[in-house]
């Protein structure tokens, strides 16, 4: 390859990421849910009131002595 074909490849390889660029930065915008949705959708962080997820408070022991002794009162 002589000097005139190197820079025409660099100037063309130069040309194609110019190209891919201005398609990143001007083309559609993204449409994926994590793009749709708020930080921390579904979850008690939520900022938007009607995606936020209300807290259920379990209660009992984390071997669950507590809804084992409500759950053999109930049978009897």
């Amino acid at each position: 390859m002589d000097r005139k074909e190197e820079h025409a490849a660099v100037l063309q390889a130069a040309q194609a990421r110019a190209a891919k660029q201005h398609y990143i930065l001007n083309g559609p915008p993204p449409d994926s849910w994590s793009s749709r949705m708020p930080a921390y959708c579904y979850t008690v962080l939520c900022p938007v009131l009607e995606l936020r997820k209300v807290l259920v408070k379990r209660g009992g022991d984390a071997d669950g002595a507590d809804q084992k002794a409500g759950y053999e009162a109930e049978r009897l």
